[in-house]
């Protein structure tokens, strides 16, 4: 160890010790820096920003290194006697696109857009995106998961995405990261997975009709009773769609523009159905309905108004008098998706179950419970008998079931989200008065 000289100038021993210090300094600041600087999801979570729904697969690329460059025979025997414990070797595919999927949407690189220039989703190679929940979309994500020989995928974004991917990726043989079904899903996929293996997109109308009508079957004979008689008390019209589009009513040149769908019913045969409505309820629809789908057509509500037309009088003369018309309001999805409403509305009619539970499974009840909460307190408020309370509130709850197994929209929330679980947390708390009778 060597001896500083000493020197007059400036103490070097200070200005060394100041030297050592200044790391822990700069450690200080940056930590500090960092503390103060808003976190990832703080950034990008705002609550403007609409949900980004995706799929990925888990498989990761082959890494280069050592054990990328043993020889291909080596690597022939590894790939031959793997049996699940060894990595994948093969490239991770990120490029293949079945061609009926190419050709239901316009590419512009990694994007692709419908027709009418809505952007559909983008194609990240081993990640698919999209802020959409559309059916159409979903089916697609998998068709490319399936060519690009995916097993396994991971998927995130709004429940009712995650929800319909789950399913449709275990019908298509995936295993799925990132969904815990409820019992009810998991049995209503098992029935589905124990008939007739589901139609791929691509295929044509009459195969997917086939076995639409094998799947159809396959359903235990009670269940399908129990549907047939709800389908008849409550109008639910099912069958095919064939085509659907704007046309003279009727087919009459003669007579006013309408909007027509034809289906093709279980025993064979077609039936029409017109309405001016029936086009906003196809453009609508929340399951993106589509030539070749089984589908479920319900009228849920009716207008009745007054129209002044030209009709001949006695003479033959043409004069303008007051007709009576009416008009419907139309709902059509897929057929499942009246089945997925129906044990809504059960959950939603049994008391004994708390509202905060229900909505962790199915969030799409919040804003049904919010308005039944509203009407439990405006009945408390206006009816001091308590047996009046119950049959009323009862009312309003079994109204309000019937409405989604009609498939009419869920009511929305419309109250801040801090006040709406204030509200929950009430509901919580206090026993419904149905429960209080029983």
């Amino acid at each position: 160890m060597q001896d500083i000289p000493e020197s007059n100038g400036p103490d070097r021993s200070v200005a060394a010790d100041q030297t050592s210090d200044s790391p822990s300094l700069e450690k200080s600041k940056r930590a500090r820096k960092l503390r103060a600087r808003p976190k990832e999801h703080e950034r990008t979570g705002s609550k403007r920003e609409p949900i980004i729904n995706f799929i990925r697969s888990t498989q990761t690329p082959v890494q280069s290194g050592p054990a990328s460059r043993v020889g291909s025979r080596a690597s022939a025997q590894t790939a031959e006697r793997d049996d699940g414990r060894n990595a994948v070797r093969r490239p991770l595919d990120q490029e293949s696109v079945p061609d009926a999927v190419r050709q239901r949407y316009v590419r512009d690189g990694r994007k692709y857009f419908h027709p009418n220039g809505d952007k559909a989703f983008t194609d990240h190679g081993a990640k698919l995106t999209t802020k959409s929940e559309n059916t159409t979309i979903v089916r697609d994500f998998i068709a490319i998961a399936k060519a690009r020989g995916w097993s396994e995928i991971a998927i995130g974004g709004t429940s009712a995405f995650k929800k319909e991917v789950w399913r449709e990726a275990k019908l298509a043989g995936l295993e799925v990261k990132g969904y815990r079904p409820t019992r009810v899903e998991q049995a209503l996929l098992i029935r589905a997975m124990s008939s007739a293996s589901r139609p791929q997109p691509g295929h044509q109308t009459h195969e997917r009709e086939a076995k639409l009508e094998r799947e159809e079957a396959a359903r235990p004979a009670e269940e399908r009773r129990r549907a047939k008689r709800a389908a008849r008390e409550e109008g639910l019209l099912t069958g095919v769609l064939l085509e659907h589009g704007k046309a003279p009513h009727q087919h009459d040149p003669e007579q006013d523009p309408s909007y027509f769908v034809r289906l093709r019913i279980n025993r064979g045969g077609e039936r029409e159905i017109w309405g001016v409505d029936l086009e906003r309820a196809i453009r609508q629809s929340l399951t993106a309905v589509q030539i070749g789908d089984r589908v479920g057509l319900r009228a849920v509500s009716r207008e009745d108004f007054t129209l002044t037309k030209q009709q001949p009088d006695e003479h033959g003369r043409l004069k303008p008098a007051q007709v009576d018309a009416h008009r419907n309001r139309w709902v059509i999805e897929q057929r499942r998706f009246f089945d997925d409403r129906a044990i809504l509305a059960e959950v939603f009619r049994d008391t004994a179950l708390k509202p905060k539970d229900v909505i962790r499974k199915h969030p799409e009840l919040k804003g049904s419970y919010l308005k039944l909460q509203a009407a439990k307190l405006h009945i408390e408020q206006s009816n001091p008998n308590t047996e009046d309370r119950v049959k009323l509130l009862s009312g309003v709850r079994e109204a309000m079931a019937a409405s989604m197994e009609r498939g009419e929209s869920l009511t929305p929330v419309r109250m801040q989200q801090r006040a709406a679980n204030r509200t929950l947390a009430e509901m919580d708390k206090t026993p419904d008065p149905q429960t209080l009778v029983r």
